[in-house]
């Protein structure tokens, strides 16, 4: 099982994060006290140097998606 502690430090709970680098999109942190966060464990991505939080220009272009 992969470690989501850093992610889970870096964000919290309905954070909205941006993926840079290998990730695109973004979305809303959920399941933040489980074993597999959102987005982090779908994109089976532990480094939260991957994900920046979003602006709110970017959170309403995501949820008109």
């Amino acid at each position: 099982m992969k470690n989501y502690d850093a992610v889970k430090e870096k964000f919290k709970e309905g954070d909205w994060v941006v993926g840079v680098g290998k990730h695109v999109g973004c979305s809303p942190v959920f399941d933040h006290n489980t074993d597999h966060p959102q987005p982090f464990s779908y994109l089976d991505e532990v480094n939260p140097d991957e994900f920046r939080l979003a602006t709110e220009q970017e959170i309403e272009s995501a949820k008109s998606l």
